[in-house]
């Protein structure tokens, strides 16, 4: 399952039509310890996507 803001445009939710139960809202939650080098810029770039992404 994707956060509704993740969801690519034009995606169509089929989950009413195939009988499927709602997905409850969580909140999406990253715990990182790395904040230096190449996995500390990777954890950046994945909170600025999260951040900026509209739907």
């Amino acid at each position: 399952a994707l956060s509704p803001r993740m969801v690519p445009m034009g995606a169509v939710d089929v989950g009413k039509r195939l009988g499927l139960p709602r997905l409850p809202r969580l909140p999406v939650v990253l715990h990182s310890r790395d904040r230096e080098g190449q996995s500390g810029r990777a954890v950046a770039a994945l909170v600025a996507a999260y951040r900026t992404a509209i739907r």
